[in-house]
């Protein structure tokens, strides 16, 4: 063998055991990620970051369409709970809208 082939063949060897770390470290972490208090750890950060996310639309443009799902929702609820509760929540939330609407833009 020449000495390109060496080297080349050395270059190889060393990359195959740059690879093998690389895969090992990978396993390493894996199995790292999937215990159960990771699990849980990351499955409340995403379930905090969608509801902050959630809280930030319903209460930074505060207008019909964000607040409409959840009224409607609480009404749904309310009806099958107490009708005339719901009613009574239908008429509130009406009239809630109809004052923010007219008086929203005032000083």
């Amino acid at each position: 063998m020449n000495d390109a082939m060496l080297v080349r063949k050395l270059a190889l060897i060393e990359e195959g055991r740059a690879c093998r770390a690389g895969v090992q470290r990978a396993r390493h972490q894996l199995g790292a990620a999937l215990q159960p208090d990771a699990l849980a750890h990351g499955a409340a950060g995403y379930a905090l970051g969608a509801l902050r996310t959630r809280l930030d639309q319903l209460f930074h443009p505060l207008d019909v369409k964000a607040l409409a799902p959840y009224a409607l929702g609480l009404v749904g609820l309310l009806r099958r709970r107490a009708p005339r509760r719901a009613l009574l929540a239908a008429a509130g939330a009406a009239a809630l809208g109809w004052c923010w609407s007219r008086f929203a833009g005032a000083p």
